[in-house]
């Protein structure tokens, strides 16, 4: 916590199983007031090993998206909308 800026914020990226942990690490490093959000992530792979095949597949995965300080914390959109003449 104490290596992010004061208008910082840290993401970290989790499966299903673990989320919860990830969530009461982070809740006492930044406290809960700090989260900004928890976003589902698809991702793009298949459907696993061999070894998974009786269980259903794990297509996505969470990510925890927290602020040193919601107040001050930045936020920078990452597109931009082209305009054609």
């Amino acid at each position: 916590r104490e290596l992010l800026a004061e208008t910082g914020s840290v993401f970290v990226q989790i499966s299903e199983e673990n989320v919860h942990h990830v969530r009461e690490i982070c809740d006492e490093i930044f406290g809960p007031e700090n989260l900004v959000s928890q976003l589902y992530y698809q991702k793009t792979t298949g459907a696993g090993s061999p070894n998974e095949l009786l269980t259903p597949a794990k297509v996505g995965d969470y990510i925890c998206w927290y602020a040193k300080d919601i107040s001050k914390y930045k936020y920078h959109q990452l597109f931009k909308e082209k305009t054609f003449r």
